[in-house]
């Protein structure tokens, strides 16, 4: 952790503090997305092979300056539990 906070990629800021629930839902259907199942297959191909909360709360600390002072667990218990 202490060398992703020397390089830390982004400074989005929400427009509104009260978006963060959607913000947090938009990315969990990212985590969920995947493509129309194919004849041959019959199973559809997920956009992520795995993708856990622990990686969204470590995007979401990354990214978004309201998550940025928050530790990676707190954020994972607060928010997406």
């Amino acid at each position: 952790m202490a060398m992703t906070d020397k390089y830390e990629a982004g400074n989005i800021q929400l427009t509104n503090a009260t978006m963060k629930d959607k913000l947090i839902g938009l990315f969990l259907c990212l985590r969920d997305l995947a493509g129309k199942p194919s004849r041959r297959t019959k199973a559809a191909d997920s956009l992520f092979s795995n993708m856990d909360l622990l990686d969204i709360a470590q995007i979401l600390r990354a990214h978004f300056a309201s998550y940025k002072g928050i530790k990676i667990d707190t954020v994972e218990r607060r928010y997406m539990m």
